[in-house]
């Protein structure tokens, strides 16, 4: 049991934003919802688990002045994230060719970008001939890679762009 109410707890808490907590009785929905089981039927473990992750560092319960526990996401959280969801090693992205798989674009969201040097070519000649639409498709990319995309994501909205 203690590796759900890990488990639990570190997707609910990894949805969180490092400057948010995490309130308890939100992770007893959760863990009742993912396991069918109340969490206070298993306070022993959770206190198991608590005492391992504050150990850890990977998170800090705090208690709040109404005596309800909140969670909050410890200095080596990242080191737990890892442990608990590794990155995938198998993807690949070859800028040669333009082709992509399972390009990480956010957590737990991949895409499949595949486009091939002739439709970038293409895409490349009608920029050339409507200079207007090329500048302003030219702006858009900037934006899109000042938003923090992808390769594979502007390129992709590129082609997008001058169809």
């Amino acid at each position: 049991m203690k590796e759900k109410i890990e488990k639990v707890l570190f997707k609910k808490l990894r949805e969180l934003p490092s400057n948010k907590a995490l309130p308890w009785p939100d992770f007893q929905v959760a863990f009742d919802v993912a396991t069918g089981s109340s969490l206070s039927d298993h306070l022993e473990e959770v206190q198991e688990v608590a005492d391992a992750l504050e150990k850890s560092d990977y998170a800090r319960f705090e208690q709040l002045p109404n005596g309800m526990p909140r969670i909050i996401k410890g200095v080596d959280f990242d080191i737990w994230e890892n442990k608990m969801a590794p990155t995938n090693q198998g993807s690949n992205l070859n800028i040669g060719s333009l082709n992509a798989q399972n390009v990480q674009v956010g957590d737990q969201n991949t895409m499949n970008v595949n486009i091939t040097p002739q439709e970038f070519i293409e895409a490349l000649e009608r920029m050339q001939k409507d200079p207007e639409k090329a500048k302003s498709a030219l702006s858009q990319l900037n934006d899109f890679a000042k938003q923090g995309l992808s390769f594979g994501q502007t390129v992709a909205k590129f082609i997008g762009l001058m169809s």
